[in-house]
């Protein structure tokens, strides 16, 4: 896990894992017009807050959330990825004034169907149906072990691969 946070300074560190924590909520102001974009602000908040610690750059951070409350739909266990990804672009357009803003949302735009799809596809469709399938009979049978098989067995790859994506996402820029 060290090879994850190699070349991030403690600050990033500190918020990078502020990020996967604050994904757990991940649809915490769904709506139906933007979807969870209000969340991608929610979550990225306080990595706004330190691109833009000064009274005189309020304006570039409200710019900044405004950008991130675009629509936004994604499988949860993928949505780390993208949130550090968006992350590392606004830390990008606060160091380069020539930064193109308008390309976050359209990576934003352009990333979210396959990813979400690709997402869908091996959380929601394949494992969750291997886990069920071998927790399935110890449930029938009565056995604490069914439910707490697939609680386990969906959960741990789950946040295993969140917290992978928090810090690969980051590193792509």
């Amino acid at each position: 896990m060290s090879k994850l946070k190699e070349g991030l300074s403690k600050d990033e560190v500190k918020l990078l894992n502020g990020i996967f924590w604050r994904s757990q909520n991940y649809a915490i102001a769904w709506c139906y017009s933007r979807m969870c974009g209000t969340s991608v602000a929610w979550v990225l908040y306080p990595f706004l807050n330190w691109l833009y610690p000064k009274e005189e750059d309020r304006e570039k951070k409200l710019e900044a959330l405004k950008r991130e409350t675009a629509y936004f739909n994604m499988t949860p266990q993928i949505s780390p990825l993208c949130y550090t990804l968006f992350a590392a672009m606004e830390k990008e357009a606060a160091e380069d004034e020539a930064f193109d803003v308008s390309s976050i949302n359209a990576i934003k735009a352009s990333i979210q169907g396959p990813l979400a799809g690709i997402g869908d596809s091996i959380f929601w469709v394949t494992l969750r149906i291997i886990i069920t399938g071998i927790a399935l009979p110890f449930a029938l049978a009565g056995n604490i072990m069914g439910p707490l098989l697939f609680i386990l067995g969906f959960n741990i790859p789950s946040y295993i691969t969140r917290y992978y994506l928090t810090f690969t996402g980051y590193k792509m820029v």
